[in-house]
């Protein structure tokens, strides 16, 4: 139905004429407009292969077959495939396993939450030194005046995350998010063909993304299958009265 609007890679009037049709709605556009995800399931024959997103939210620039973790970091994503809601701290490529550095990425996914509530851009952290926990805690501290603590800041950072996945849940009606803590096909099985990276993919092998998620969820006081621990949410509730 869409073969004739179909547009070559590189076709740059191609690609500006398919931008207005998105935003008009118009032929293509019409489909294109709901998203990678939704477009793919419309289109079918295998293209779903070919849709790069994360729960339904397409990827930005980083290639996680380039950075050691940075697929972790989009599958744990509760916003799906973003880059503002964790970044590894390290500049090793994805050729050995993502465990040791689980915890720089809960740290930075804590750390962003907390820039988020306190509404700041997440570029300070290219001041030096950069803006940390601990600064976060006296910027609390003076806007509010309620006592604080990196602790503090560390636990409502982690307590937020646990309730975003929690929503999550229950909007999925129950299914286990670990079914859609996944990357997509290209970016798990197709490693990168040129650049420094060349013949990576974005986990050194299936079996390390499933023993990094398994300890991801411990980490992150969840079960097996990604979903909160039901005491961990009754917990925060107490403290939301």
């Amino acid at each position: 139905k869409y073969q004739s609007e179909a547009v070559e890679f590189g076709d740059e009037e191609g690609i500006i004429e398919l931008i207005n049709k998105i935003t008009n709605k118009e032929g293509v556009g019409e489909v294109l407009a709901l998203g990678v995800k939704r477009s793919a399931e419309i289109f079918g024959n295998g293209s779903d292969q070919w849709a790069v997103h994360v729960r339904g939210l397409e990827l930005p620039a980083w290639d996680p077959r380039g950075k050691l973790g940075m697929g972790l970091s989009y599958i744990t994503s509760n916003v799906g495939g973003s880059h503002l809601r964790g970044w590894p701290s390290t500049a090793d490529y994805p050729d050995k396993s993502v465990i040791p550095i689980i915890d720089s990425l809960i740290e930075q996914q804590d750390l962003k939450i907390v820039k988020d509530s306190l509404i700041m851009c997440h570029f300070t952290h290219s001041i030096n030194p950069s803006f940390g926990f601990e600064d976060s805690a006296k910027m609390y501290e003076a806007l509010t005046g309620i006592p604080s603590s990196v602790e503090s800041m560390r636990a409502m950072a982690h307590n937020i995350w646990l309730l975003s996945r929690e929503f999550n849940v229950s909007i999925w009606n129950g299914e286990a998010p670990r079914k859609t803590d996944i990357l997509p096909p290209r970016l798990m099985n197709e490693p990168l063909p040129s650049g420094i990276a060349k013949g990576l993919a974005s986990f050194k092998a299936q079996n390390d993304m499933e023993e990094v998620l398994n300890m991801f969820y411990k980490k992150r006081n969840c079960t097996p299958d990604g979903i909160p621990l039901r005491e961990e949410i009754d917990k925060i509730n107490k403290l939301m009265v």
